[in-house]
Formats: structure tokens, C-alpha cells, sequence
């Protein structure tokens, strides 16, 4: 029914399914074989304790097709890199389109073998906000949970890149569409 090929660091995987997600929303075939939605948008499924790799995608709210300059682009890159340094996620593939973004990402804390100590997380914190950030123990599992959540990390993806573009562009409002 739909046939995709996912390209990874050192393989490339190909899929063929009859009912897909994208965007949060579910297509099937129907009886007479047309494309049909079954449901708004799903909750995202979060795995606890196993190896889980998440495909993000989020496209602007315009649909036309040069929303972001190369420049533009480079600053998502640059937001991109250095949220993947403080937020326990690899990224291991991505693409930068005009007007939309796709990740392709591993939740770090989910690897059996990688266990981070109160120290790691300080030592992220420090090096995203700075010295001056003062983070006590008591404040440490709520920092883990949120360096630890993929939500978070999307979130201020897209919030910090917003907010850079609004700026930019001397304009207010959302930037992103849906999730």
C-alpha cells in the first residue's frame, strides 16, 4: 500500500505497510481502495525502558515553499546541535526543507549500556545556560525528567527557533503548525 525507504547512517531500511502515521494522523485503505483518515491527531507514544527510535517531523504554518533562507537553515542546524547536547537524544539523521524539518532520533537514556550520572546532567545544564545557572540537588530528577523527554526537547526546538524568527522577521504568532 505505501512503500518508503528510511536512510540511516549505515543502512538503508524499506517499508511497505497498510496503515501509516504522519503528522499525528492514521490513513487506510478503504473498500474502494481510497486514501481515508481514521483519526485526528494521536497522543505520542512514549516507550519506557526500551531502545526506541522517533521520527519528528513539523512544517511552518505557510505552505509556501520558501519560508527559510539558507541562513535560516543553518541557525535551526547550529539550535539543532546544540539541544542535542543538553537533552539525552541522538540525532541521527535530519533534513532542513523551506519550509518543514524531519529528525530522526534515538532517545539516549532508552540504551541499555548508558547510564548518566547527577554529574552528566550538571555538566549539560552548565554548558547550555552557563555558570550562573545553579541547579540543587533537589532540583536534579526534575532536570533528568526533562532532559530525558523527547517532547522537551522538540519543544524547545521549535520554541527557541521561533522565537529567533519572529525576531528576525520583526513579526508575532506561531511558526510551527500542529505538533
Amino acid at each position: 500500500f505505501v512503500k518508503f525507504s528510511l536512510h540511516f547512517k549505515f543502512t538503508t531500511v524499506h517499508i511497505e505497510v497498510e496503515t501509516w502515521f504522519w503528522h499525528g494522523f492514521c490513513f487506510n485503505k478503504n473498500e474502494n481502495s481510497k486514501l481515508e483518515v481514521d483519526m485526528p491527531r494521536t497522543a505520542r507514544v512514549k516507550l519506557k525502558g526500551e531502545v526506541a527510535y522517533y521520527f519528528v517531523a513539523s512544517h511552518t504554518v505557510w505552505e509556501r515553499q520558501n519560508a527559510f533562507t539558507h541562513y535560516e537553515k543553518q541557525h535551526f542546524l547550529t539550535l539543532l546541535r546544540k539541544l542535542s547536547k543538553l537533552f539525552f537524544v541522538d540525532v541521527l539523521a535530519y533534513v532542513i526543507m523551506d519550509n518543514h524539518f524531519h529528525l530522526l532520533i534515538l532517545l539516549i537514556r532508552m540504551v541499555p549500556s548508558i547510564n548518566f550520572s547527577d554529574e552528566e546532567v550538571l555538566r549539560r545544564i552548565e554548558f547550555f545556560y552557563g555558570p550562573k545557572k545553579i541547579v540543587s540537588a533537589y532540583e536534579l530528577p526534575y532536570w533528568r525528567r526533562k532532559l530525558e523527554d523527547l517532547s522537551e526537547f522538540v519543544k524547545y526546538l521549535k520554541q527557541l527557533f521561533a522565537q529567533w524568527y519572529n525576531k528576525r522577521h520583526n513579526r508575532k504568532g506561531h511558526l510551527w503548525s500542529q505538533r
